[in-house]
């Protein structure tokens, strides 16, 4: 399976994201409306958080995302009641496409050993790095929808 489109699109993605969070303040991206349980940072911090885990994490390789980090915006995690910094903020806009080379790197590199089957929450059932990484797009995808949706609610 040639992935360079996969990562091409994960890219394409990500800078859609970066252009809904725009210029806005942190202020506006942490506010979460009623009907909802996550904001505009916690979405984009969780995609990139969830991207790394679904590579490195489940080929239990030393994370590169500062384990704070992880905790707040990994799955099963949610914004209520949650305080966000403005370093953070900065941490998802600077480092958005640092995650998505290092992964297609060490792919590249045949890094990825020791992949550990894994079911996500979405009922797919990931068997390969492969697949992680192709399933991810969808993943994402779905992420960058809840920010449009938040966006006009704001």
């Amino acid at each position: 399976m040639n992935l360079q489109v996969t990562f091409e699109n994960n890219r394409i993605t990500r800078q859609r994201m970066l252009d809904v969070i725009g210029d806005w303040p942190l202020e506006e991206l942490i506010k979460i409306p009623e009907t909802h349980n996550n904001n505009l940072l916690w979405n984009f911090g969780h995609s990139v958080v969830t991207q790394h885990l679904l590579s490195f994490g489940v080929c239990k390789m030393e994370l590169q995302i500062p384990m704070e980090i992880v905790n707040k915006f990994r799955k099963g995690s949610n914004a209520r009641g949650v305080e966000f910094t403005q370093q953070e903020l900065d941490y998802f806009k600077g480092n958005v496409f640092k995650y998505t080379d290092l992964t297609e790197e060490y792919l590249n590199k045949g890094k990825f050993q020791n992949f550990s089957e894994y079911t996500t929450s979405y009922g797919a059932t990931l068997k390969s790095i492969e697949d992680a990484i192709s399933f991810n797009n969808i993943h994402e995808g779905l992420h960058l929808g809840y920010m449009m949706a938040l966006q006009r609610l704001l």
